[in-house]
């Protein structure tokens, strides 16, 4: 049998937007998600308009705007990337690309 090694591993991540908008409300735009992506599978994320897929996605990725604030911790082939780095960096560092 075929060991089932996770490729990237998300846990509790939250995104926030602080307002720009002086004495405004910060969004919270993505509220404690895990999940685990096993090497050779793929994930979809699905959900209504404004459920936190893009940001989800964004902040793996390092395309968050200035305002956003990303907390949690994503592991990517075992280079833990969060809060010090994004899940890119690794991947590039993993791959030897830039």
């Amino acid at each position: 049998m075929a060991s089932t090694e996770s490729l990237l591993r998300v846990d509790d991540l939250r995104v926030t937007y602080a307002s720009r908008q002086p004495g405004g409300e910060d969004v919270h735009a993505v509220r404690g998600i895990d999940l685990s992506v096993e090497r050779g599978s793929v994930l979809a994320l699905v959900g209504e308009s404004g459920c936190g897929k893009s940001a989800t996605a964004f902040s793996l990725t390092g395309l968050l705007p200035a305002n956003a604030r990303v907390e949690g911790s994503a592991t990517f082939e075992d280079t833990t990337s969060w809060p010090s780095t994004n899940v890119s960096s690794a991947v590039s560092g993993a791959t030897g690309s830039a």
